[in-house]
């Protein structure tokens, strides 16, 4: 395997894609200062995973995109071609293109044959075979001359580095790291453990008593809904009862309403047909009282007449009688007005009594006036003697008047009697047509009464059909609440379905003991007392916690003692394969340090640093007999001291290339002869790439690259290729 090409587009001072072509062996790339020959390094630790700008002698990375004062890229790219027919690279292809990208705007992308691919993907694959950024791949100029003054622990670092053992450091470092954390972890598993015992010693007696509680609590759920079910079917057969009594009354009700119908229509045409006859009832009726009234009346006028008559012919025997009064003074006219006063008295008082009557009013008051007047006459005289002319004068006149008004009363009478005869004719014809429809009228009441009383009868009935009916309608609102409220109490405490509870419960075959028990079981819940119904969930909750922390604390204890069984074999593992790459490279540094120093010897040992950390001192005797610090040597020694070490760390981890860029730039004629023939010697196995500008150094190329800086600021690849024989310089 060998670095094949390099191709080059916007990167740093290559703006045009520029392409460089290798071959096995020695590679010189040459140019003047400042033409870009150190910018295909750069390329190279660039593509490999290069992250540090000041790495690539630049402040930001948007520096590496080319840019001169007429234009810049928007895109940086550059790849590496590998030959890989022998397959080093774990890829199933005779080339592995590498290619990394960068855009002005920001963002980079890597890729792998043209697929995409992350850095790490890269760094994996090339890392195996000592290719990489901090496996000293790549040298210039800065890194030899720091690499004789490096500190213990830094050498010892690269030592690791280039022999794979950082990777088993790292993971060593993230075990320990882990095992930090497990023991964190561990701790604060411990504490949680001592605090969730705290928590969870108490909610087990709380379960407990809440399991017992439980047990009891699904004793009473069988047993009262064993009773419920029951108690519903006993519902259901009295609600199928009140159902079949209700179509009973409505059938009764129904029965009844028809014969009140019947009732009631016999009755309004009963109703109807006496009104009828009640008119012509009430004219009878209206013609018998009239004629009563009429009767009674022509009897009292009758009555008064005989009065009137028996008064008159009374007065007239008065008068007639004269003479059988002695001659006294007191024996007078007047003594016999007196009298008459007496008499017509006695006939107003019975007028009075009759003045309802307007005829007999009229008269009465007519003789009353009469009388009065009568009397006026003979007031005046009631105390002296009269004359006997005069006496004779009144008597007469009083004669003629009682004569007069008894004839006429006699005549009034005799009138009245034969009216009175006419008025019981008239009645007598009457009374029996009024007293025939008053017996019918009376019948038909008696008919319309008795069907009043069926009506009123069958209402009754009517209405005590519905107050059943309602009454049952009640009963069955009342099962049905009852059934209702079993439901709700049912679901509300047990969550249960009806069909659920009928399925899967049985009734209670003794009601009584059911209820004994509820009650007993209700009493012994009552004595459990304040019950934390979540105990047992919270108590499984914390101790399946608890036994998941006691669980992990296990594992951690487990993963802890793996881990520090693991990180002990680590330690081991390192400090064997440090030791053996110790000490081949510390050969491998006296065999190359012969080489530049035939008269000298070269000796790396190790030294124990303030952190118990190893160290790698380099000892130097570049011909003088003894060691020397590396501080007194000039910096020609120094440059070939630390290239003998490099080559030392080259030997045991060799990759398929190596590029020194302007590392021979400090070093004299002689100095460089000897690197050059280190270089030539090493370049027999692996593929060399110098970037120089030492004419000595362009003898020994295989191949030559030139290149040139434009006035554009533009580097170009002027020839890609010069064949040894027109490389050599005289």
């Amino acid at each position: 395997m060998y670095l094949k090409t390099i191709n080059l587009r916007g990167f740093k001072s290559f703006k045009s894609k520029s392409t460089l072509t290798f071959e096995p062996g020695i590679s010189v790339v040459v140019g003047p200062n400042g033409s870009g020959k150190s910018n295909i390094a750069d390329s190279i630790s660039w593509v490999l995973g290069e992250q540090s700008p000041k790495s690539l002698r630049g402040s930001s990375m948007g520096d590496i995109i080319f840019k001169n004062r007429q234009e810049e890229m928007g895109i940086a790219e550059v790849s590496l071609i590998f030959d890989n027919r022998d397959r080093t690279l774990d890829l199933d292809f005779s080339d592995v293109r590498i290619t990394r990208r960068v855009y002005s705007q920001g963002g980079s992308d890597y890729f792998i044959n043209s697929s995409p691919a992350r850095l790490m993907d890269i760094q994996e694959l090339l890392a195996d075979r000592g290719i990489g950024k901090g496996l000293y791949t790549i040298i210039n100029q800065g890194q030899i001359n720091e690499m004789a003054m490096l500190k213990p622990f830094e050498r010892r670092l690269i030592i690791d580095e280039v022999g794979g053992i950082s990777k088993h450091k790292s993971r060593r470092d993230r075990s320990l790291a882990k095992l930090g954390r497990v023991k964190q972890d561990i701790e604060r598993i411990e504490d949680l453990l001592e605090e969730i015992e705290r928590t969870m010693l108490p909610l087990e007696a709380e379960a407990a008593k809440a399991a017992k509680y439980s047990e009891v609590l699904n004793q009473l759920k069988k047993e009262e809904i064993s009773y419920y079910i029951q108690e519903l079917d006993s519902l259901n057969k009295n609600w199928k009862k009140k159902e079949d009594f209700d179509k009973a009354l409505g059938q009764k009700l129904e029965k009844t309403r028809q014969k009140l119908v019947l009732h009631s229509e016999r009755l309004n045409d009963y109703t109807d047909h006496i009104s009828d006859k009640m008119d012509e009832y009430r004219f009878w009726e209206n013609m018998a009282n009239k004629l009563q009234n009429e009767i009674g009346r022509l009897k009292n006028i009758e009555e008064l007449a005989a009065s009137k008559v028996n008064m008159f012919s009374t007065l007239a025997a008065m008068f007639d009688k004269t003479h059988d009064y002695p001659q006294k003074k007191d024996v007078s006219i007047y003594q016999r007005l007196k009298d008459l006063r007496m008499l017509v008295s006695k006939y107003i008082s019975r007028v009075s009594s009759l003045l309802s009557q307007k005829e007999i009013k009229e008269d009465g008051l007519q003789i009353n006036k009469r009388m009065e007047s009568l009397l006026e006459l003979f007031r005046k005289e009631e105390k002296e003697e009269l004359k006997k002319e005069e006496r004779k004068k009144i008597e007469k006149l009083l004669r003629k008047g009682c004569s007069n008004n008894f004839s006429k009363a006699k005549n009034l009478l005799a009138a009245l009697k034969v009216f009175k005869l006419r008025a019981d004719d008239l009645n007598n014809g009457v009374l029996p047509h009024f007293l025939e429809r008053k017996k019918e009228i009376e019948t038909e009441k008696a008919l319309i009464e008795e069907l009043g009383t069926k009506v009123n009868e069958t209402k009754m009935e009517k209405n005590n059909i519905e107050n059943e009916v309602y009454k049952n309608k009640l009963d069955r609102e009342q099962i049905k609440e009852k059934t209702k409220d079993i439901t709700k109490y049912i679901v509300d405490n047990y969550n249960l379905s009806i069909d659920y509870m009928l399925k899967n419960y049985r009734p209670s075959d003794d009601l009584k003991r059911s209820r004994t028990e509820i009650s007993r079981l209700k009493k012994q819940i009552k004595g459990f007392g304040p019950i934390n119904p979540n105990a047992s969930i919270e108590y499984k909750r914390i101790k399946g916690r608890y036994d998941f922390l006691n669980g992990q604390k296990n594992d951690l204890v487990q993963s802890k003692q793996k881990l520090e069984k693991m990180i002990k074999d680590m330690e081991t593992k390192i400090m064997d394969a440090f030791l053996d790459k110790f000490e081949k490279i510390n050969k491998s540094f006296n065999y190359y340090f012969k080489i530049l120093f035939p008269l000298g010897k070269g000796e790396l040992t190790l030294l124990k640093e303030d952190n118990g950390e190893l160290g790698v001192d380099l000892k130097a005797d570049i011909g003088n007999n003894k060691f020397v610090p590396l501080s007194l040597l000039s910096g020609g020694e120094k440059a070939l001291v630390s290239i003998a070490f490099l080559f030392s760390i080259f030997s045991t981890n060799i990759s398929p290339f190596y590029v020194f860029d302007e590392a021979d730039a400090a070093l004299d004629d002689i100095n460089l002869d000897r690197f050059l023939s280190l270089v030539v010697r090493f370049a027999k196995k692996q593929q060399v790439i110098l970037i120089t500008h030492q004419k000595k150094t362009m003898e020994i190329a295989d191949t030559i690259y030139g290149v040139s800086m434009q006035s554009d600021g533009v580097s170009k690849i002027v020839s890609e290729k010069i064949s040894e024989k027109y490389a050599k310089i005289d």
